[in-house]
């Protein structure tokens, strides 16, 4: 199945519309998958949902356990749609996924882990050196591949969750 339809599925199954959580650092060029994503649903494409991590305000290792903690006690029953980057396989492969996802994994960091449901690109082979070589051009092209999957998911929900959405929170940028 294809990745749009496997996140159309998760997004179809739900009572209301999940969060989408976007991790990584706007430091490291191969890391910042996550937050590039954000930023393209949030500020281009005007994503219809209530989006968390982008390059200006990003959610990475130290913060992440603060601010899932805020993000939960404010949407206690909300599904979180997990965005982040991820290292092996084949480069500029886009995955999605039921389950969570660890983020810092690949860096020997022992985070939580996060999300309902994932949506992950394959930024370099199976070296975490290699993410601070990956072109910030090659990044934002997947960023936005990402992006434009998970705005169709969600657009394709939008009469569905039409209530939710209208009072849908606009992070500032």
């Amino acid at each position: 199945m294809n990745p749009y339809c496997r996140l159309n599925d998760f997004i179809m199954s739900q009572t209301s519309p999940p969060l989408i959580l976007c991790i990584g650092s706007a430091r490291v060029s191969g890391d910042s998958f996550g937050p590039m994503t954000g930023q393209i649903l949030n500020e281009f494409l005007r994503c219809p949902a209530n989006i968390y991590g982008t390059m200006r305000r990003p959610i990475h290792a130290v913060n992440l356990a603060s601010r899932l903690s805020e993000i939960k006690f404010l949407y206690p029953d909300r599904k979180i749609l997990a965005v982040d980057a991820a290292i092996g396989g084949n480069p500029g492969e886009i995955r999605v996924f039921p389950g969570p996802l660890r983020p810092g994994l690949a860096g020997g960091k022992r985070l939580a882990p996060v999300g309902d449901y994932c949506v992950t690109a394959s930024i370099c082979g199976g070296n975490v050196d290699e993410l601070y070589k990956v072109s910030k051009s090659d990044v934002l092209s997947l960023a936005a591949r990402a992006a434009l999957i998970i705005n169709a998911a969600f657009g394709s929900g939008k009469c569905r969750f039409a209530e939710n959405l209208r009072h849908a929170e606009r992070i500032p940028i």
